[in-house]
C-alpha cells in the first residue's frame, strides 16, 4: 500500500490559468451614432448595414436583426448553450460549459473524418492518406487478416469504410497521418455475427497512482504503442464483411472477405484484443491486478524486481526500479506485436507528461485539449469571468512545495 506522500507526488499543471480569451472582433461602424446595447456586437449583413436607420430602413434593418438573432440562438442551443434574446454573445452556465467539455471526450491525439478513396483525393494532402492506406492493407495482409470468398447463402456481409485521421501529440504537432479499415459494426446482429464485446481499460486514478508509485520509488517510466493491435487477435466465429471502398479486386468483384482476424469496427473487436494481450503479459509471469482489470504487475523476491504496465487498449506505460528489465520486457513484445517505441513517458492519452526527478513527482498537462475544446465549442470570444471566491480568502503555497511548474503552452 502506498504512503499518502507517494500519493501527493503528482502535481497537475492548470492550463486554465494559461489560456486568456482574446478581444472580439471590432465591427465595423455604420454610423457615427452607436447601436442599441442588446444589439451593439450583432453581426450584420451587408444589406442590413446599406440600410438608413430611419423610417421604413428602420424597421427593415430591425426584421433584419431579428432575423440573425434567431440564428445565432439556434447555433448556440447546437452547441448545448443557452440564449436571450437580442444578444450577440450569451455567457454559457457552468453545468453547459461541463457537459461541452465532457462531449470531447480524454483522448484527444488525433483527430478522425470518416473520408473514402473519392473524397482523400480532393484533400490537400492526399498523397500521405493514399500511403496511409496502402500501409494499412499491407499490414492486413501480412497479418493474415482475410481472405477473399463467395458469400454463403443466408449469411450477411458487413460494410466497410475508411477512417483517415491525423495524430498529434499533447503539444498539438503533427505525428503522423493514419488510414484505418473500419467494418460498419451498427450492422451486426447479436447473437449471430458477436456474443459478448465488453473489453475494460484502466482509469485515469489508477494511471496516476501509478506514475506516484513510480516516481516516488524512482522507477524507470516508459511507453508504447503497439501498432494495428486489434488484428493480433483471432476471430470468434464466421463474420463476413465486403471489400474496402476503392480496393475491390476487379477480377472478383462480387467476393467478400471472411476474417480470420479481428477487424476494427466489430463490436468483439476490442474484447478479443483485450483478451489477446492478456494471455500474452501471463505468459510474461504478469498478474492482474484484483482492483484494476488493466494494471499488471510482477515482482521477483531474488532480482528485487517490481514492475508494473498499464494497458490503455493499444497504449502501454512500462514501470520498473530496473531499467533493463523495461528494455528486455520490450523485446518480448517485439517478438510478438509491432510496436512503436516511444520511449520515455513524455505523453498518454493526449495528456503532456512531464517528471520532475529532485521532486520526485510527474507534472500532468493537456494545455493543448484546452484550447482545442474553447474553440470547437466557439468559446473565444467570450467576456472574462471573475471567479466566484470571496476576497478574505487567504491562498498560500503548499508547505514544503518548491518546485516551479513547467510552462502550460
Amino acid at each position: 500500500r502506498p504512503s499518502s506522500e507517494s500519493v501527493k507526488s503528482v502535481a497537475f499543471a492548470h492550463p486554465l490559468d494559461t489560456v486568456v480569451p482574446p478581444s472580439p472582433p471590432a465591427v465595423p461602424a455604420t454610423s457615427s451614432a452607436s447601436p442599441p446595447p442588446s444589439t451593439r456586437h450583432l453581426p450584420v449583413s451587408s444589406s442590413a448595414r446599406s440600410v438608413p436607420a430611419t423610417g421604413k430602413g428602420r424597421r427593415n434593418r430591425s426584421r433584419s436583426l431579428a432575423m440573425m438573432n434567431s440564428r445565432s440562438r439556434k447555433r448556440l442551443r447546437r452547441a448545448g448553450f443557452g440564449s436571450q434574446p437580442n444578444t450577440s454573445v450569451t455567457r454559457p452556465s457552468l453545468r453547459n460549459l461541463s457537459t461541452a467539455f465532457a462531449f470531447l471526450g480524454t483522448h484527444s491525439e488525433a483527430s478522425s473524418n470518416p473520408y473514402g478513396p473519392n473524397q482523400s483525393r480532393r484533400l490537400p494532402d492526399k498523397e500521405e492518406y493514399d500511403q496511409a492506406m496502402l500501409k494499412e492493407l499491407d499490414s492486413m495482409e501480412s497479418h493474415g487478416v482475410k481472405e477473399l470468398v463467395d458469400l454463403p447463402p443466408g449469411a450477411h456481409a458487413i460494410g466497410t469504410r475508411w477512417i483517415l485521421s491525423k495524430k498529434f501529440d499533447a503539444d498539438g504537432n503533427l505525428q503522423k497521418y493514419k488510414a484505418r479499415l473500419v467494418a460498419q459494426g451498427f450492422t451486426q446482429r447479436e447473437g449471430v455475427d458477436f456474443s459478448t464485446t465488453y473489453s475494460p481499460v484502466i482509469a485515469a486514478p489508477s494511471l496516476r497512482l501509478m506514475l506516484s508509485i513510480a516516481a516516488n520509488k524512482g522507477h524507470a517510466v516508459e511507453a508504447l504503442d503497439i501498432s494495428t493491435a486489434f488484428l493480433n487477435s483471432d476471430i470468434d466465429g464466421d463474420v463476413y464483411v465486403k471489400q474496402p471502398p476503392g480496393f475491390v479486386d476487379k477480377d472478383h468483384p462480387h467476393k467478400v472477405w471472411k476474417l480470420k482476424k479481428a477487424l476494427y469496427g466489430l463490436r468483439q473487436s476490442p474484447r478479443l484484443w483485450y483478451n489477446t494481450l492478456h494471455e500474452f503479459l501471463l505468459q510474461q509471469n504478469f498478474v492482474r491486478s484484483d482492483y484494476e482489470s488493466c494494471l499488471y504487475t510482477r515482482k521477483n523476491s531474488v532480482t528485487g524486481e517490481d514492475t508494473m504496465v498499464a494497458v490503455y487498449v493499444d497504449d502501454l506505460v512500462l514501470s520498473s526500479n530496473i531499467p533493463s528489465v523495461v528494455s528486455s520486457l520490450k523485446s518480448s513484445f517485439v517478438s510478438r506485436f509491432s510496436i512503436t517505441d516511444l520511449g520515455p513517458l513524455t505523453s498518454i492519452l493526449g495528456i503532456k507528461v512531464s517528471r520532475d526527478h529532485t521532486n520526485k513527482c510527474f507534472y500532468l498537462s493537456q494545455a493543448s485539449f484546452v484550447r482545442d475544446a474553447i474553440s470547437k465549442f466557439g468559446l473565444d470570444y467570450l467576456p472574462a469571468c471573475r471567479t466566484p471566491m470571496t476576497n478574505a480568502t487567504d491562498l498560500t503555497p503548499t508547505p514544503g512545495f518548491k518546485a516551479s511548474l513547467p510552462d502550460a503552452n
